[in-house]
């Protein structure tokens, strides 16, 4: 079995998926044939195939912190209270207000973990089964399969991001209702605000790191 570089195949077309999941379409150069016999026709095409295998395991990471994040969400849920209270009879306004805002609280919370936990486990399922069948299409030699597919699953991979991002937003949003409803007093008030200035801090130097990647990694790329 002897390698060749074809040079009608140097370059190969293909449709990226960006941090923010935004469509590039760039190159994988060069372009590594294998010949097992046969004319030049018959070459499986392997288009670079350690920077593939590194671009992969790349997406391979997201639902490793989607899992972590996961986790902490889970654990969270089970040590914030999550009771609905009812109206003291002759209770003031004032009191009937607290219970209101208390209640709301509680099933925005219930909700938004909820939410957070399906968001990540979509996240995890779809990244790592596309994982899965990549490596296996290129682990057995089928490289224009892997192409057609990995460029096929563009769409699902948009979508795996963009509920890996909302998840991350659901985290920080529920880890700040969680304060609110573990604790009472005047730490009721020093934690969730402190919380919820940290989870919109984390949020916004996120968005920024997403957007460098793009300008900076994949439209520089593309160009």
């Amino acid at each position: 079995c002897t390698l060749r570089l074809r040079p009608g195949l140097m370059r190969s077309t293909s449709t990226w998926l960006t941090p923010n999941g935004e469509k590039v379409t760039g190159t994988l150069v060069p372009t590594l044939l294998v010949r097992g016999g046969g004319d030049d026709a018959s070459l499986p095409v392997i288009p670079n195939i350690e920077r593939v295998l590194i671009h992969i395991d790349a997406v391979n990471t997201y639902p490793v912190i989607a899992a972590f994040l996961m986790a902490i969400t889970v654990d969270v849920g089970f040590e914030t209270p999550k009771e609905i209270k009812t109206f003291p009879r002759d209770c003031t306004k004032r009191e009937k207000a607290g219970v209101l805002i208390h209640n709301f609280v509680t099933i925005a919370y219930s909700i938004l973990s909820t939410l957070t936990i399906m968001a990540y486990t979509y996240s995890i399922i779809v990244f790592t089964i596309i994982t899965i069948y990549s490596k296996n299409a290129l682990g057995e030699g089928h490289d224009e399969a892997f192409l057609a597919f990995f460029n096929a699953t563009l769409t699902h991979r948009i979508r795996a991001f963009r509920a890996f991002f909302n998840g991350v937003m659901g985290s920080c949003l529920s880890n700040t209702l969680s304060r609110w409803l573990r604790y009472r007093g005047i730490i009721r008030w020093v934690e969730t605000s402190l919380m919820f200035a940290l989870s919109c801090f984390t949020l916004l130097q996120l968005e920024s790191i997403v957007e460098l990647a793009t300008d900076i990694i994949f439209r520089s790329g593309k160009r």
